[in-house]
């Protein structure tokens, strides 16, 4: 890790999904580091009843690590309504989530949240720019050029 703090971050349903499909995936690392301790993991009771929900609905296996970071993310208490995602206001919980956290990461592959870069102190990052940041290295994204 480049960083000797230890970061705060909230992470989107869309990074856990991705976890379970691809287990070389920027996503998968990026679990694995919440697991770890590397980085500390919040969510609302907003954005964990829609990880719970997604992840049923499109995962049709158990997965070992994503059910340990369900052990690891810590519950925040919400304390912003905040509405700042025009294009997609179901988008704001990771906002608020990020907020009520203090936490500076919001680690995503949503446009519409990505769109933003950066919301106060709070990053708003892809799974593969988190993980180059945190370990001080860019990395060719095979997948991003496939479908690009």
């Amino acid at each position: 890790m480049s960083s000797s703090k230890v970061p705060k971050v909230v992470i989107d349903t869309n990074v856990l999904i991705a976890a379970t499909r691809n287990k070389e995936s920027f996503s998968r690392k990026i679990i694995n580091m919440a697991v770890n301790g590397d980085i500390f993991p919040y969510a609302t009771r907003k954005v964990l009843d829609e990880n719970r929900a997604l992840l049923e609905k499109a995962v049709s296996w158990q997965d070992e690590l994503i059910d340990r970071y369900f052990t690891v993310v810590q519950e925040v208490v919400e304390r912003y309504d905040l509405k700042v995602v025009d294009i997609d206001p179901e988008d704001d919980k990771y906002i608020n989530a990020a907020l009520s956290a203090g936490a500076e990461y919001i680690i995503t592959s949503d446009k519409h949240l990505l769109f933003y870069d950066k919301y106060e102190n709070i990053n708003i990052v892809s799974p593969k720019k988190f993980y180059e940041d945190m370990v001080g290295e860019s990395f060719f994204d095979w997948d991003e050029w496939r479908f690009s």
